[in-house]
């Protein structure tokens, strides 16, 4: 996930500290990506991220912080 989040990030020219809300179906696919950088980055992140499933976080929101150099 982290390659994802960082790969939309430096395409869309985002760097620093960066923070994103993803929140995941009952079966562990991503349901909803936000963030305040734009629609094109959460939509870049959901769909990289829209095939794979994350069984550990079903039915669970996280809000991801992470540093983009």
């Amino acid at each position: 996930m982290r390659e994802v989040l960082v790969r939309c990030a430096l395409g869309h020219g985002l760097s620093g500290e960066l923070r994103t809300r993803i929140a995941f179906d009952r079966g562990g696919l991503p349901l909803s990506v936000g963030s305040d950088y734009g629609d094109q980055y959460a939509s870049c992140v959901g769909n990289s991220l829209s095939h794979t499933r994350f069984r550990q976080h079903r039915e669970r929101a996280y809000d991801i912080t992470f540093a983009v150099p």
